[in-house]
């Protein structure tokens, strides 16, 4: 009986201290990347803050689960769309993308929906934002959504709005 207490008690401490550093509550139960916000983005708008390739790395490790990456791609989606919720943002930029791409093609066996993030990855590396709303869905059905459903593409300008309302502080 002592060794329970030994044992199981630290690890129970140890799960509980880590799911309270790495998940959001208010997230249901998603993955929150260090650097993300917890609020929404859209099309060819500019980002006016640059990052680190370190902490891109950081964030985008080559053992993410299939889950992070999920998320991953659909909070960088909401930058882009039209829905009426959105949980979750990530700012949409090159650095990020090619970095994730390089993790999905890691992990190109282990990841059951693997060729899914690899061809929305790429046509976001060649900056084809064209189906980005149905990028978004795709994503959004593998984790069973139902709000939030993307109903299209934003302008430019609702884009570089959004950037600015959502981003500004990393400046």
């Amino acid at each position: 009986m002592k060794w329970v207490i030994i044992v199981v008690l630290p690890l129970a401490i140890l799960s509980l201290v880590y799911y309270i550093s790495v998940i959001d509550p208010y997230s249901e139960g998603i993955l929150k990347l260090k650097n993300s916000s917890t609020d929404e983005v859209e099309p060819g708008a500019q980002m006016n803050f640059q990052e680190t390739n370190a902490a891109i790395e950081e964030d985008f490790t080559f053992d993410m689960s299939e889950l992070a990456v999920q998320n991953a791609i659909h909070h960088m989606s909401h930058q882009k769309v039209e829905a009426d919720k959105k949980w979750g943002v990530l700012p949409l930029t090159e650095e990020r993308v090619d970095r994730l791409l390089e993790v999905v093609q890691h992990n190109r066996e282990d990841y059951k929906h693997g060729s899914v993030y690899e061809e929305i990855l790429l046509k976001w590396q060649n900056k084809n934002f064209t189906s980005v709303d149905d990028d978004h869905n795709a994503i959004w059905e593998l984790q069973d959504g139902s709000v939030g459903r993307a109903t299209g593409i934003m302008s430019a300008e609702e884009e570089q709005e959004f950037i600015e309302e959502k981003f500004s502080n990393r400046q």
